[in-house]
C-alpha cells in the first residue's frame, strides 16, 4: 500500500488501518521469544507516518463509529466537490441544469458540514462521519 502523505483527496479508514499494520510488520522483530513491534524499528519516514496514522486512529475511534468498518475521509480542498457528487448521486441535484440557474456549492458543502467531524492528519483537514 502507499504511504498516506497527508495530500490523499479521500480515504476510507480501512486503508488507514491496514497501513498502520503493514509498518507495524515492517517495525517489528521476530526472535525465539515471539515477536514485538518497537517503533524505533521504523525508518524516519515511516515513523512520523506510523505516528500520524496512530493519532488518527486514536481520535476517529472516539469520534466516528465506522472507523473499523470503513469511514471515507475527505480533504478539505475536495470536500465541495465531493459533496456536489453525492448529491448528483443521490438524486437532489439534476444531471443537467440550464445555465441560469446558479447553485452556491461552497454554501451548500459549508452546510452539510454540519454532519461532519473534522480531523487534522499530517498538516490537513479531513471531514468525516
Amino acid at each position: 500500500m502507499n504511504a498516506f502523505t497527508g495530500n490523499e483527496e479521500l480515504f476510507d479508514s480501512r486503508q488507514a488501518i491496514e497501513r498502520i499494520a503493514e509498518l507495524e510488520e515492517v517495525g517489528t522483530d521476530t526472535n525465539s521469544e515471539g515477536t514485538e513491534f518497537d517503533a524505533d524499528r521504523l525508518c524516519d519516514e515511516f515513523r512520523e507516518e506510523y505516528d500520524a496514522l496512530i493519532e488518527l486512529r486514536d481520535d476517529a475511534e472516539g469520534n466516528i463509529a465506522d472507523w473499523e468498518y470503513g469511514e471515507t475521509f475527505i480533504s478539505e480542498h475536495y470536500f465541495t466537490v465531493y459533496m456536489m457528487e453525492v448529491l448528483s448521486d443521490i438524486g437532489y441535484l439534476p444531471a443537467h441544469l440550464p445555465g441560469w440557474i446558479v447553485i452556491d456549492e461552497e454554501e451548500t458543502a459549508s452546510n452539510m458540514k454540519e454532519d461532519y467531524t473534522e480531523f487534522k492528519f499530517r498538516g490537513t483537514t479531513y471531514y468525516a462521519r
